[in-house]
């Protein structure tokens, strides 16, 4: 990334969501782009929804939560690579046995919270610079296509919202598409939404078997939380 993108990124970005604000930002290939705010009503109002509509909590460094939810010791050494890695949206039970952190009530819906947790190093500058809980959704309106490139999120989004065009930084030659969801812990990992990760498995489980090798090889060469 140039140094003037960086810039842009940090400046504006801090900017816009210090006033309460929601952004868009890239995601590394194969992902989306995404809406930001630190508050879910600003990542509501750009996507057209209803204000109190669940949104994920973008998870920084997931091993920071590992009290706080329910995982076996397996788990807890999988959930980085699954969040940070692979990039995939997670659902998670909080422990009951203490209260719900209250920047994860708007990401709590049936006794789960709603997480995500990419780690790219174009973003983790500005990311790092907020000291606020930050969440997230994709950045198209509710009912339309995954946007993709910058063009597809201004079609998409209000006029005036601050898009960081990083169509540069990706792959074009890749299929971009919104994040596969899965539910997570308590000895279980089953797909909720199908998304740009398991769509080119025939089924299901195939994927979620691929998952689970791969996540395990990369927690045993400890090569988790790639840059």
């Amino acid at each position: 990334m140039s140094a003037k993108l960086a810039r842009k990124i940090t400046d504006e970005a801090m900017h816009r969501l210090d006033r309460g604000e929601a952004i868009v930002v890239p995601m590394p290939s194969p992902l989306a782009y995404c809406v930001v705010a630190t508050t879910p009503e600003a990542i509501n109002e750009a996507k057209g929804r209803p204000r109190n509509q669940e949104v994920a909590s973008w998870i920084l460094d997931a091993n920071q939560i590992l009290d706080d939810v329910e995982v076996d010791p397996r788990e807890a050494k999988l959930l980085p690579w699954l969040l940070h890695d692979e990039g995939l949206t997670v659902l998670l039970s909080p422990r009951d046995d203490q209260p719900i952190p209250c920047h994860w009530r708007p990401s709590y819906r049936d006794g789960r919270v709603l997480l995500f947790g990419i780690r790219w190093r174009h973003l983790e500058g500005w990311m790092t610079t907020c000291k606020r809980p930050l969440y997230v959704s994709s950045a198209n309106r509710t009912g339309m296509p995954s946007a993709v490139t910058a063009s597809e999120v201004r079609a998409q989004m209000p006029s005036g919202i601050f898009i960081v065009d990083g169509d540069e930084l990706r792959d074009p030659e890749r299929k971009h598409g919104s994040t596969t969801m899965v539910l997570f812990g308590n000895g279980a990992l089953q797909v909720v939404r199908h998304g740009v990760h398991d769509e080119a498995f025939e089924a299901t489980q195939e994927w979620v078997a691929d998952l689970l090798v791969r996540a395990s090889d990369c927690v045993r060469a400890g090569e988790c939380v790639r840059s």
